[in-house]
């Protein structure tokens, strides 16, 4: 089985396929699409997204968590999720003429018919992936992504020169999970039996549906601002406000997933013991804060500079909206790795009963929030992460006895050196005031790491292998 130390470095490798294709994707048909397009396209995203989450997560993850899983477990979970998938991408269909009348919006019924085939392909990869992250290979889903992805964003750059407009967008969601499937059944030898274990699958949905009602609850709950802003807004103020959203998720996706997605099966390992288990969540918090601290400030920092130098002057209303978002990055990536140790540990229950609450007030912010105003609904977002911070740390304490004063201890020292990083890129950034965007966005990254890094290395060096650590193995 690989080890902790190259599963980190080839999920690394992963992500940096994964974001950096779609951060050069979202950058090059930004410039070729309108904020409109990508407003309809999201309109559908949720839906689609929801629908794939039932075959993505539940059994996938009890396959994960469970240390004693057979062949025939595999099996099941393969044709039951196919099973789900295929029904769940015709009721999807069957819906699209309402979510079509409901955003008011005739395009997205044919748009949700088309994207509707994703869920299938989704639900015949979920085996194959799950087995290489219980085995911690993410050197194959490396692969996976830097085909899947650089091949979908290939054929939506085509069909946006040629004036697709939005349907590029829904062409790239199929043709990356067309060629995942293809990867992923050319790089594992693995192939379904015919048999299915009712007494395994109850054993596995026993754990697998109540993360996946919790899941389900927290993407719905998460995209409900899709469904109000497009109501309530235009498609291109939806396609501007999501594109906040995404353009503070590439960053915070990739630092999440190196961590979380390593984390879990790693955690899975030591759940009967807690003090192992709680070292472990304690030293992921800490590698993936002392990242994920300075980029979020740094990114609201530069904001100005930054939107319009990649996306181009269409977009430069995303600038006060990723600005507040990215305070919201901050806790939320604490509450995934709180979250990740609740299902590490089995309460898979109560992880569910505590995402109900959470996703419940999530929903009622945005239902109160979003008809002020966008900055509202972005501000609301903040105070929910913070809101749920509590809870979890709360949690967190009672089971690991890690609450959230003991995490604020161990990330002490990272906070004290991003504010100083904020106060020196923000004196530069008075001081200095250059003719390009590029230029100044260039200079106050440049400014912004020296910053934060130089004092790192310098006078707290043992912070610093504690952050490389988890690379380390």
């Amino acid at each position: 089985m690989t080890s902790v130390g190259s599963a980190v470095r080839w999920k690394v490798v992963d992500q940096a396929l994964t974001q950096g294709l779609a951060l050069l994707g979202a950058v090059l048909l930004a410039r070729l699409l309108l904020p409109a397009d990508f407003g309809l396209f999201v309109m559908v995203v949720v839906f689609i997204a929801l629908a794939e989450l039932f075959v993505q997560v539940g059994l996938a993850s009890a396959l994960i968590q469970r240390q004693d899983t057979t062949a025939t477990d595999e099996n099941t979970v393969f044709w039951f999720n196919l099973g789900i998938g295929v029904l769940l991408a015709i009721a999807v269909a069957l819906a699209a003429p309402g979510i079509a009348a409901f955003y008011d919006q005739p395009l997205v019924a044919d748009l949700t018919r088309a994207m509707s085939v994703n869920v299938v392909l989704s639900a015949l990869v979920t085996v194959p992936v799950a087995r290489w992250r219980k085995a911690l290979d993410f050197r194959r889903l490396a692969i996976l992504s830097g085909i899947s992805i650089g091949g979908g964003m290939a054929v939506a750059v085509v069909l946006a020169l040629a004036g697709a407009g939005v349907w590029a967008l829904a062409a790239q969601i199929l043709v990356t999970g067309v060629l995942r499937v293809a990867c992923a059944f050319l790089l594992d030898p693995w192939r379904p039996g015919l048999e299915f274990s009712g007494e395994r699958f109850r054993l596995l949905f026993s754990f697998g549906a109540w993360l996946a009602l919790a899941q389900a609850m927290t993407l719905l709950a998460r995209q409900m601002y899709t469904l109000a802003v497009g109501r309530l807004y235009t498609p291109a103020d939806l396609g501007i406000f999501n594109r906040a959203i995404n353009t503070r998720g590439m960053p915070q996706t990739f630092i999440s997933n190196v961590y979380v997605s390593v984390a879990f099966p790693v955690l899975s390992r030591h759940h009967a013991d807690r003090p192992r288990l709680r070292r472990a969540l304690s030293e992921g918090v800490v590698a993936a804060m002392a990242i994920q601290l300075p980029v979020m400030v740094g990114m609201a920092l530069v904001a100005k500079n930054l939107i319009p130098v990649a996306f181009g002057p269409n977009w430069d209303a995303v600038v006060p909206y990723l600005q507040i978002l990215c305070l919201a990055a901050v806790p939320w990536l604490m509450n995934q790795a709180m979250g990740n140790a609740l299902r590490a540990l089995g309460e898979a229950r109560l992880y569910f009963h505590l995402q109900l609450l959470l996703q419940g007030l999530f929903v009622v912010m945005v239902l109160t929030t979003a008809p002020f105003s966008l900055s509202a609904l972005a501000w609301g977002m903040v105070g929910m992460e913070l809101f749920s911070l509590l809870v979890l740390a709360a949690v967190s304490r009672r089971f690991l006895d890690y609450g959230l004063a003991a995490q604020l201890r161990d990330l002490a020292p990272f906070l004290a050196l991003t504010a100083f990083m904020a106060v020196v890129v923000l004196i530069q950034r008075s001081a200095v005031e250059l003719e390009s965007n590029i230029a100044n966005l260039l200079l106050s990254t440049a400014v912004g790491m020296m910053s934060y890094l130089v004092p790192l290395a310098l006078f707290r060096p043992a912070m610093l292998q504690q952050v490389l650590r988890p690379f380390k193995g």
